[in-house]
Formats: C-alpha cells, structure tokens, sequence
C-alpha cells in the first residue's frame, strides 16, 4: 500500500517506539513516586520536556501534556473562557471540529472571520473587528495550518494584532510540526500539539501556555503538572512524542515540497481543469485537489483498490456525508467540496511510492 493520508495520521517511527520502550518494560516507573524507579521516571520526563522545549524555543515549564491534541483544545477552549468571563469568541469556519465543538459548547457568542480565496483567515478582519469589540472578546481560537488544504493562517499577524489589543490568541498547531518553519511569537497565549501527526505515538498530545497566562485546570485529581493536568503522566508517549520532535529534519521538509509539486504538475499535465485549494502559501506535505466531472468517491475507492490511500478530508470528520465546512467556507460549490481529494505525504513517502501513485491517479482523471 502506498499511504498518502498522513494528516490524519503518520507511521510510528521504529526510532520513537524504541524510546517508548524505556517506559514499555516490567519496570514500575510512576514520576509522581518517590522511589528510586519513580525518580529515574521523574528525570526521563523533565529531559523529553527539555528536548521538546528546546525545539519550540519555550520554556520548559511552559509545557503541559495531554492525551491527544483534541484534549488539549478543549482544555485551552474551557480554561481560557472560565478564567476571562467574556462573551465573545473569534474563530473561523474553517477549524478542525476539536476547535469548532469545544467552543460550540460554552454558551458564548462565536464570531467568525471571513475565509480568503486562498483558504486563509482574513486577518485585517481580525483587526477590524478588534478595533470595536477587543473589550468584550474572550479570546482568538486559529489554526496554524489547515488540515484538509494545508493553507497558512498569517499567525504571527494576527499574534501582532491579538498583542496590540491585548487579546489572547490561541493556535492549534497540530499541522506544524515537521512539514513548516514555525515561530512562537510573543504575542500566541497558547498552542496546541499532537505527536502522531509527526510520526510519534498515538494518545499523547501537548498545550504551550505561555509564561503569565492562567487558565482553569483541565481537572482536579493529584497535582502532576503543577496541578493543571491531573493524572500519571503517560511516560512512555512523552518519551516517543520527545524523541519524534528530535527527529525532525529541515531536509524532510524541503523533500517534500518537491514531492508535492512533483504530484500537482504532473496531474495539471493529466487533466488541465483540476483544481488546486490552498493557494501557494500551504505546508510542504499537503495538496488538496479537485478534478470535475470526476466523483472523488468513487475516485477514493479506485485508488485503494489499486493501492493508494488518500482521503476526502479530515478523518475526525469522516462519516460524516456533509461535505467540508472548511471548503464551503473557502466558497467552494457543494459539488467540488463533495469531491475534492486530499494528498498528505510525510518524511517517510519516497519517490518511488509518489511516481507510481501519480501515474495510476493519471489513468483515471486524464481527460
């Protein structure tokens, strides 16, 4: 098979499984215990923080982890509003659904921001609304990057325009890591992260919470994490999701923007009215693509038949036989939402598997 869908999720590194190994043993490591096991656990999982932090250039103690990125949306969502108490929330149509659902849910007025042709939030909206409303707005709730057209939101403008109204703004970043360059500004309160979207384990997600900033804790129980995430650590995820971060290559990054413009003007060669979403400023994995007269069901299905996987969009959403909100918000006909198809690569696709995936894509959209 060749896996072409890894922005829902990526292969487990054999690297990152054999760090989790440390923790994965008959050995009863618990960083909360005062053992001698419970001591080494403690110093493990100070060190994968370390490691973690130094790559996002933060503070170690800036980090929480949690169970998973949709965890750790929901806890900033519900932190951030039990904390500032005010009525309105600026997000966009275009979020995953762990961003939508969770803010969906808290009784606040959401106001969402017009989406560019490009795929991207229009950030001199966000000014503009700001410039009226920054004092009852409880907060900013963005993707870094788009997970179905890989689009870039222009964060560290909007970090400026949440810093000048003093705003907090907070980013799901889960798209980021390995496929772009990234940059925490001063003015982002706080960022969302999952390991399995950069080939580390599953169940382990991570919040930046900047140095200043209180939210509500996610729950109360023990006091790990300063109280904030109560709950044993999953060590053995820490360890993987540390050892994936030190994996990252800018090399794997460049590999991959050439894939993928190896795939676009190859299939635009093939069939000259496909349709690129996203416009240019996208991160290097992703390419999401339309072809019309052509059902990207049936399309999907033949390709998996003949051993390429890809998918119609967030798998957090599959099952769901609407087409993406994220592409109608884009201005998208219902028809081209319904059957635009996305491309996802990672460090691990090589150009072998792309070759061959694009020449059997070829033979069924050629016009």
């Amino acid at each position: 098979m060749i896996y072409l869908d890894n922005n829902a999720t990526t292969p487990l590194d054999l690297r990152v499984f054999a760090e989790m190994q440390k923790d994965l043993c008959a050995i009863p490591y618990n960083p909360s215990s005062v053992t001698f096991f419970g001591r080494k656990a403690k110093t493990m999982l100070i060190d994968a923080k370390r490691t973690i932090a130094s790559y996002l250039r933060v503070l170690p103690h800036e980090l929480y982890f949690t169970s998973g990125a949709t965890e750790a949306n929901y806890w900033l969502s519900k932190g951030f509003f039990e904390k500032r108490k005010k009525k309105i929330i600026i997000t966009s149509m275009i979020e995953h659904p762990s961003v939508r659902r969770p803010l969906e849910s808290l009784g606040a007025h959401i106001h969402n921001l017009p989406i560019q042709e490009d795929g991207s939030v229009s950030t001199s909206a966000l000014a503009s609304y700001l410039q009226t409303n920054s004092h009852d707005v409880c907060f900013i709730f963005l993707s870094v990057a788009n997970s179905e057209t890989g689009a870039i939101l222009n964060y560290e403008e909007c970090a400026d325009i949440a810093q000048k109204y003093n705003v907090p703004l907070i980013l799901d970043a889960v798209q980021t890591l390995g496929k772009m360059e990234l940059k925490i500004h001063p003015g982002i309160s706080a960022m969302s992260f999952s390991a399995h979207k950069v080939h580390g384990p599953k169940g382990v997600g991570l919040v930046f919470l900047k140095h200043g900033k209180t939210i509500a804790p996610l729950f109360l129980g023990g006091y790990q994490q300063e109280g904030m995430r109560a709950g044993t650590e999953n060590l053995a995820g820490i360890l993987g999701f540390a050892k994936a971060i030190e994996l990252i290559d800018r090399n794997d990054l460049i590999t991959m923007q050439n894939h993928i413009s190896f795939i676009e003007e190859r299939l635009k060669i093939a069939n000259k009215e496909m349709k690129i979403h996203g416009g240019k400023n996208r991160i290097a994995n992703t390419s999401n693509v339309y072809f019309p007269n052509t059902s990207g069901e049936n399309l999907l299905i033949m390709l998996e038949q003949k051993g390429v996987i890809i998918s119609l969009g967030s798998a957090c959403a599959s099952g769901s036989l609407q087409p993406s909100t994220a592409l109608l918000a884009m201005g998208l006909s219902r028809e081209e939402a319904s059957n635009s198809l996305r491309i996802s690569l990672s460090r691990m696709t090589t150009k072998e598997e792309v070759e061959k995936a694009v020449s059997i894509i070829e033979k069924h959209v050629c016009q």
